[in-house]
């Protein structure tokens, strides 16, 4: 949850650095908050402009998010280690905005990490099922492709808004402490 809570938190600013006047009234709002101006102070740090500091400052929710899944086996660690790759992509994607060709190329690249995540989860969720995970988890495991549209759609930004809503999917995945043990695993433990 702290992941979606940092993307949240991240959006606001993000959305005016992107769509100026014309960003969402509440962005606008919560943009000229006295906790943004440590966030706008960055504008021209390092030479990079707001926008690509974005990128930069996105990366602890893309590990916050990703972290959890490690714990819950192969597949479903896979579509952690997918939120891990994010980050990296993410800071490339945003510092290629402004860059020249063919370095622009790589501007939205991050889009390509997000399609993956709810593709890997597929197998995963199938994987958990059969790894006697509760019917909750491979379940929601399954409806990723779901939030990322839906937190996409509601926010207005990706890859902000879609990692608010992949965030908020993995809090509720974590509820799980750990992954199931196979039967055969307690019956052998048992006997030794």
């Amino acid at each position: 949850m702290t992941g979606a809570g940092w993307a949240l938190f991240l959006l606001p600013p993000q959305l005016v650095a992107w769509d100026g006047q014309d960003a969402p009234t509440w962005a606008l709002s919560a943009d000229s908050l006295p906790v943004y101006g440590l966030v706008r102070e960055l504008d021209g740090a390092g030479g990079l402009e707001l926008y690509a500091w974005a990128g930069v400052l996105l990366v602890p929710a893309w590990l916050l998010i990703g972290w959890p899944l490690l714990g819950y086996g192969r597949l479903p660690g896979l579509v952690g280690v997918l939120f891990l790759l994010g980050a990296p992509v993410s800071v490339t994607s945003y510092l290629a905005e402004g860059a020249p060709d063919p370095w622009h190329s790589l501007w939205g690249a991050e889009i390509f990490v997000l399609l993956a995540i709810p593709l890997a989860a597929i197998p995963a969720a199938i994987s958990a099922r059969s790894r006697h995970f509760p019917p909750w988890w491979w379940a929601l495991l399954a409806c990723t492709l779901l939030v990322a549209v839906t937190s996409t759609a509601a926010f207005g930004y990706f890859p902000h808004g879609t990692l608010i809503g992949l965030g908020v999917e993995v809090g509720a995945l974590a509820l799980l402490p750990t992954a199931p043990r196979p039967r055969g695993w307690r019956l052998a433990t048992s006997c030794a």
